[in-house]
């Protein structure tokens, strides 16, 4: 009779090790849709930080520019 060599030694059916493999590919399907929401969230971030650094620069400029008195409002 035909004996299923492949499959593990401590009893396991074919079965067995075909619902762990689809189990396995589950967790993976599931790994990968999280990473690429992880690496959305860091493209979203980095995006917010060169807006953040943009709008510190003008702020900056503004501030040079009252300090400077070029933009001061005459009274």
């Amino acid at each position: 009779m035909f004996q299923d060599r492949t499959a593990p030694a401590d009893g396991f059916t074919l079965e067995d090790v075909l619902f762990i493999v689809d189990r396995v590919a589950q967790c993976h399907e599931k790994a990968a849709k999280a990473l690429r929401g992880v690496i959305r969230a860091q493209k979203d971030a980095e995006l917010a930080y060169s807006q953040l650094r943009e709008a510190g620069s003008v702020v900056a400029q503004l501030f040079r520019g009252f300090t400077s008195g070029t933009n001061r409002a005459s009274t």
